[in-house]
């Protein structure tokens, strides 16, 4: 008869790959240094400036499983990072474009507005009286940025309000 020959594995017991997923998933007993039962072991050392020296030892059948894991949370991390630049390009690219729309609306309104007013000094109305019947046909469209103020305000902006020197 042969004589029998008993395998040994490498990882002990404890860290059987059945285990595997309870080191890495079970955070109240596997990587938490904190624990009574942590099969990890932690230190951290001050070196200088600030400056700390972390150090992780780890039980021979599991540094497969945990460089594993730091490799697939680097993958993640970097994952993130390229769809969080691209969602920042993105609103930003956004943020342009609708500020060049609002712009232009702005600036459409402003030529409305010293338009109609010029309509109305053509039409024989004082400066005061061009005002407020330029600001009342905007009150009538219900336009949102139809009050005396705004209205004045972009007249002002225009330059209608400054007297004509006159020479002599």
């Amino acid at each position: 008869m042969g004589s029998k020959v008993a395998v040994t594995s490498p990882i002990p017991a404890e860290f059987a790959v059945a285990d595997i997923n309870r080191l890495l998933f079970d955070l109240n007993s596997a990587f938490n240094p904190l624990h009574p039962g942590c099969q990890v072991d932690f230190h951290v050392s001050a070196v200088k400036d600030g400056y700390v020296f972390l150090s992780v030892a780890l039980p021979e059948g599991m540094t497969r499983a945990y460089v594993t894991l730091l490799e697939s949370l680097n993958g993640m991390i970097r994952c993130m990072d390229v769809k969080s630049r691209a969602v920042a390009a993105q609103s930003r690219v956004h943020d342009v474009n609708e500020r060049e729309d609002i712009d232009a609306r702005i600036a459409a309104h402003k030529a409305k507005v010293v338009a109609r007013y010029d309509g109305y000094i053509a039409d024989g109305c004082d400066s005061a009286e061009a005002t407020k019947r330029t600001n009342a046909s905007f009150k009538c469209e219900k336009h949102p940025w139809a009050s005396y103020e705004v209205t004045k305000q972009i007249l002002r902006e225009a330059g209608k309000f400054r007297k004509s020197k006159k020479r002599g």
